[in-house]
């Protein structure tokens, strides 16, 4: 009974996070899965879009959920394939980010990692909104983009014994901050595919320019 009651709790804090996500996102879809629920949002463009999903870790004396945001892109061609994450600087107070390859091919990250407006919005982000996490992974077999974000706020603590209930809910500044990170993403993508369709036509016309 008191399982019910902590997972009804959560739900419930969810899905008033996904209403104010709503009023900056737009519409949505609902969709239940085996791990849970997740709510889908076309918010960027037609080539685009992002699940909302709440995860729960369940031990003996408390459950955690925990929102997570996989910002995906689709028809994305950036050369080829790659994973990154975002690391934090700064031992007591952090005083900036930068991208950590994870494999494939590097190019993408540099150029991201050099990108110096793409790397101060995301430390500026990142000062105000408390991060767990941030993954980056590109598949150029089908051409998509995904950005997996986990924040520390917006989850639900259930201590069992003695009897807690903890939301953490995020404050309006966070969801909008949030939602503005997801249009960065969006635009600084798209500007590295157009930067890579120049690099490949300026080669194209280098050879045969050179075989003429």
């Amino acid at each position: 009974m008191g399982f019910d009651k902590g997972e009804k709790k959560a739900i419930m804090l969810f899905e008033d996070h996904i209403e104010a996500f709503s009023e900056l996102l737009g519409p949505y879809r609902k969709r239940k899965g085996e791990r849970g629920i997740s709510y889908y949002f076309e918010n960027y463009s037609q080539y685009s879009w992002t699940k909302i999903s709440c995860m729960s870790n369940k031990k003996l004396l408390s459950n955690t959920y925990f929102i997570d945001f996989t910002f995906v892109m689709d028809d994305l061609d950036l050369g080829a394939d790659f994973k990154a994450k975002l690391v934090f600087t700064g031992a007591i107070k952090m005083t900036g980010v930068k991208l950590k390859a994870g494999g494939g091919d590097q190019r993408v990250v540099e150029a991201l990692s050099a990108n110096r407006p793409f790397m101060e919005e995301l430390l500026k982000c990142s000062k105000e909104v408390d991060f767990y996490s941030m993954t980056f992974e590109y598949n150029a077999h089908i051409r998509q983009m995904k950005v997996v974000i986990t924040p520390y706020n917006g989850g639900y603590l259930w201590i069992k014994f003695p009897p807690v209930f903890y939301p953490m809910r995020f404050s309006g500044e966070e969801i909008y901050h949030l939602c503005q990170l997801l249009n960065l993403l969006g635009k600084t993508f798209r500007d590295e595919e157009m930067n890579h369709e120049k690099t490949a036509d300026s080669k194209m016309q280098k050879k045969m320019e050179a075989r003429s």
